[in-house]
């Protein structure tokens, strides 16, 4: 068979008319009293009955295209169940079951013809760049499942209920590379008509269309409403058949069951209107059953209707978009201090309790000295609880009066808590931030601590930035868009140059606007990272200058924390030295006047929290034209 004759075919069947698809296996599986907790996909093995009753109840109420019991059926997704190694095997025997069920019924009614779709659901983990899963190991994931899918039988291959339009492109390409069916790729859209990762409708088909897909359009969303918006949008682009696979309506929990809302006369209704907007597959995702099923196939033979208009409004542009992003209420204290001139920065780790008695004083002398501009306060450094960043920098800015930058990281939230702190940031006047990807608890006061990154640092930076537009995650429309200065972290001696300098730009193309380095020991590989970029890092630079404690000090940083290496000439020098607390004080000095010309400011790091010793290396480099021409007297032998 040519490569072409599968893809004709099916397009041929949906240029005649309206295919009715099926509505949701899982929700049928459900209300059999498989629970939420069992691996669906694992039943095409474990109780094939069950899912073939499940294709025959629909094919009964009318539909001629029923789905795989795939949709999880991924190595990514069943390793949650012990079951990543058995992945095209489910996939294949998934298809199996419906190809059965769809030749007994051509053979018993005259050689009417079933199509069977092979379910593709999403890996259920970000990918890179917003995630952790690298792209060529969630292409091969797709690509062994949909392999699957086409030895068990498959007419038609069907990527659903994607939310990220990267992943959605991923699964496309992975398909083409080991299958010649039909590929008919669905997106998820919000309340407000766009993708969690931020695309409109138009821009969906647009890319969509570019890569090949054969059938595109939207499935579960947040009911048939919205979507009858969605697929008008995309019939006003689309120059390749639409389908549509609605919710009915939004999920709720009455006595331990969780019941959907919209009634098979509703949703009839809705996909009537979006066969009439354009849509040549139609059926029915989450909460939807035979009886819903058997409604639309009623529905499809009434009176036409006049095509809906979208209701909502337009929205700004996503991440990915061209439009610049609304101008921020004015410059944060951060931008105003690197305007100014050379920025000097301490970083604090929050205490471990509530008593401040020990650290206000010391930070209010640093002020009184004129010995620095601002503070940046670590999140949860080294997986220790402490009192959170958020509600010291409200304490530093009444009771001593200096700005701050606020890290986040992305090990110790989920979005929604995510989302309230940046909320919760935002409204007490907190708007640098620094996100770093964050200390993970193994080493920290609670080894056993979930992880939580459903965000890595570009994916957090984005969120960001999707907030200065005035979008949440999901596309929502935030009651007022924020006007955050993110920033990000930057490693100029990192093992892999290269891919640490291709992080960086990709922060900064996600929205990042400043940088503050991890600390540097050699002003050479500032320079490197520097030419390597053209000659100017594209954001203001921050470099962390960390002064060393003594050479035992020196010796564990090199020798175990991972990524820190100090030149042999430096581990000498302090190893050598008389008075070693000293010396790392003229060493960090020295560094600093070296950086002068190169970065936008330091952030002074305090060796075990020792606050003193980085007002000593700020005593050290005083008296030079250095920091907007601030003086600072003193010395460093007072340690």
């Amino acid at each position: 068979m040519s490569t072409a004759a599968p893809i004709t075919a099916f397009l041929d069947r949906l240029a005649e008319g309206p295919l009715l698809a099926d509505g949701a296996m899982g929700t049928q599986l459900y209300a059999n009293g498989v629970g939420f907790d069992r691996c669906f996909d694992a039943l095409n093995l474990t109780d094939p009955e069950l899912v073939t009753e499940v294709h025959r109840s629909y094919i009964a109420a009318g539909a001629r295209l029923i789905e795989t019991n795939t949709f999880g059926a991924n190595a990514i997704r069943l390793a949650e169940h012990g079951l990543a190694d058995r992945a095209a095997e489910i996939a294949r025997e998934g298809a199996r079951l419906a190809r059965t069920v769809a030749d007994e019924h051509a053979r018993d009614h005259g050689g009417e013809r079933i199509w069977v779709a092979g379910s593709v659901g999403p890996l259920g983990v970000p990918i890179a760049p917003v995630g952790a899963l690298d792209r060529e190991t969630a292409r091969s994931a797709f690509a062994e499942s949909i392999a699957g899918l086409a030895e068990g039988g498959a007419d038609v291959i069907i990527v659903e209920t994607m939310v990220d339009l990267g992943e959605a492109r991923l699964a496309l390409e992975a398909a083409r590379r080991v299958c010649d069916l039909p590929v008919c790729v669905l997106m998820t859209f919000g309340p407000e008509g766009r993708t969690a990762s931020g695309a409109s409708p138009e821009e969906v088909v647009a890319s969509l269309e570019a890569d090949g897909a054969d059938v595109i359009g939207t499935n579960c969303s947040t009911g048939p409403a919205p979507m009858l918006e969605v697929v008008a949008r995309m019939a006003e682009v689309a120059t390749v058949p639409l389908a549509a696979m609605p919710n009915a309506g939004l999920p709720t929990l009455i006595g331990g069951r969780y019941i959907y809302s919209s009634s098979p006369a509703y949703v009839a209704d809705r996909s009537a209107r979006m066969v009439d907007a354009g849509v040549r597959l139609i059926g029915g995702c989450c909460g939807t059953g035979p009886q819903h099923v058997a409604a639309i196939g009623d529905a499809l033979g009434g009176a036409r209707r006049e095509p809906p208009r979208p209701s909502f409004p337009v929205m700004a542009p996503g991440p990915g978009a061209q439009a610049p992003p609304v101008a921020l209420r004015g410059p944060t204290p951060l931008q105003d201090i690197v305007a100014a001139g050379f920025a000097i920065i301490v970083q604090i780790d929050p205490p471990r309790g509530f008593n401040f008695s020990t650290l206000l004083p010391v930070l209010r002398g640093l002020r009184d000295a004129g010995a620095i501009d601002a503070l940046c306060l670590t999140d949860a450094a080294g997986a220790r609880a402490r009192v959170s960043a958020l509600a010291l920098s409200a304490v530093i800015r009444a009771e001593v009066g200096l700005p701050a930058v606020l890290q986040m990281g992305c090990s110790y939230r989920n979005l929604v808590a995510t989302h309230s702190e940046l909320l919760g940031a935002h409204a007490l006047g907190a708007r640098d931030i620094q996100v770093v990807a964050g200390d993970l608890p193994a080493n920290g006061d609670y080894p056993d601590a979930t992880v939580v990154r459903d965000l890595s640092d570009v994916g957090l930076i984005r969120m960001i930035d999707g907030f200065n537009r005035g979008f949440d995650p999901e596309g929502r429309a935030l009651e007022e868009h924020t006007a955050f200065h993110v920033g990000c972290e930057f490693d100029p001696a990192a093992r892999d140059p290269e891919r640490a300098l291709d992080e960086l730009l990709a922060k900064v193309e996600s929205g990042a606007r400043f940088v503050i380095s991890r600390p540097v020991f050699d002003v050479d590989d500032v320079l490197r990272a520097r030419t390597a970029l053209g000659g100017a890092f594209p954001v203001p630079f921050i470099a962390s200058i960390l002064p060393l404690w003594d050479g035992r000090h020196a010796r564990y940083l090199h020798n175990e924390v991972p990524d820190l290496d100090i030149p042999e000439a430096v581990l000498s020098r302090i190893g050598a030295a008389q008075d070693a607390r000293v010396e790392g004080v003229r060493i960090a000095g020295e560094m600093i006047r070296a950086l002068e010309d190169v970065v936008d400011g330091v952030q002074l790091v305090p060796p075990f929290g020792h606050v003193e010793h980085v007002e000593a290396v700020v005593a050290w480099i005083g008296g030079r034209e250095l920091v907007g021409g601030r003086a600072v007297s003193g010395a460093p032998e007072r340690l």
